[in-house]
């Protein structure tokens, strides 16, 4: 049998926006006096296909058009649901990925946003400490130390005896605090930290509250290894809600059906958010829908985590968090 192959091609369309942001209300955020009338997006889609004789011919989960007419009973909300699966991955999983930068000497990614929680967090114990006039009962010191080798050739870091300097005088403290303080602040109002907004570059301006108020509001309310399966959840349940919404279509208790999760399906490949070994594995109608099915079960560990997910609130006092949401605030 020949090569799988895959390319990404750029397909323009026409789509309504004002149908998807009932069903993805960060949408709203394209929404401007030209878009009321015409919302035109260009989307890059993934089509895999085999080559045989010269000919590209497309798997069937490619045939979106098809897949489309032949599950959907309705005509005319094909563009509209690329284009808000489109807006999903532009705006919430590009949200997400913006904690992350590439470390290009080491070739890794570093996530910014455990990052900026670490230093909201020191940030908070020194401002707290001030709070309460507890400087005199703050101890410490600085401390020289030295590598030292130890069995097969390993390093560990010892202290050095009698290089050692107390915090001894609250003024002394007091000014390594503000040292402190000041640091923190300095690192988070660094540009690669766009994706925080730290107003105001004295730490006098903060209080403990306000501090613990964004510390929450920058953790994540998942781990970070199940940010692809739970966005992918996010997608399907925007998709199911959409479908069900504007087409009323009737299922009785069923969750979802064979039809819709094969539709769906073919939505979670053009956009390459099925890993291809599972993919080929999906072969049939019956197969496909027991894959999406799964992005829809109760289990244990999808009870305390949710993607991301945005509405529009009026100010930041509205910011809400409940059971599987996180709610951020558009601007």
């Amino acid at each position: 049998m020949t090569e799988i192959l895959s390319i990404l091609r750029d397909v323009t369309l026409t789509a309504d926006l004002n149908t998807i942001i009932k069903y993805h209300p960060a949408s709203a955020v394209y929404l401007n006096d030209k878009t009321k009338i015409e919302y035109i997006t260009i989307i890059p889609l993934k089509f895999s296909y085999r080559e045989i004789d010269g000919e590209q011919i497309f798997l069937p989960d490619y045939h979106y058009a098809d897949i489309a007419d032949t599950n959907l009973p309705e005509e005319g909300h094909d563009n509209n649901i690329l284009a808000m699966v489109k807006n999903l991955i532009e705006l919430e999983w590009g949200y997400y990925k913006t904690y992350y930068v590439l470390d290009e000497t080491k070739g890794t990614n570093i996530n910014l946003h455990s990052h900026v929680i670490k230093q909201l967090e020191e940030l908070k114990v020194l401002v707290t400490i001030l709070e309460q006039n507890k400087v005199n009962d703050v101890s410490g010191q600085l401390t020289l130390t030295e590598l030292k080798p130890i069995e097969q050739g390993k390093l560990k870091r010892y202290n050095v005896e009698g290089m050692q300097v107390e915090f001894s005088d609250d003024t002394e403290k007091l000014e390594v605090i503000r040292l402190m303080a000041n640091n923190r602040i300095k690192e988070l109002s660094k540009p690669e930290y766009h994706f925080y907004n730290f107003k105001s570059k004295e730490f006098t301006e903060y209080s403990s509250t306000q501090l613990q108020k964004s510390i929450d509001r920058m953790a994540l309310p998942f781990r970070d290894f199940r940010a692809q399966w739970l966005f992918c959840k996010l997608v399907c349940q925007t998709v199911l809600n959409y479908i069900k919404g504007e087409m009323t279509w009737n299922q009785g208790d069923i969750m979802i059906t064979e039809q819709q999760g094969v539709f769906i399906h073919s939505v979670l490949c053009l956009f390459n958010l099925i890993d291809p070994v599972q993919e080929s594995k999906n072969e049939t109608p019956r197969d496909k829908a027991k894959y999406i099915r799964t992005y829809f079960r109760k289990d244990l560990a999808d009870m305390d985590e949710a993607f991301i997910e945005f509405i529009k609130v009026e100010n930041e006092t509205n910011i809400k968090f409940a059971h599987n949401q996180w709610f951020k605030v558009i601007q």
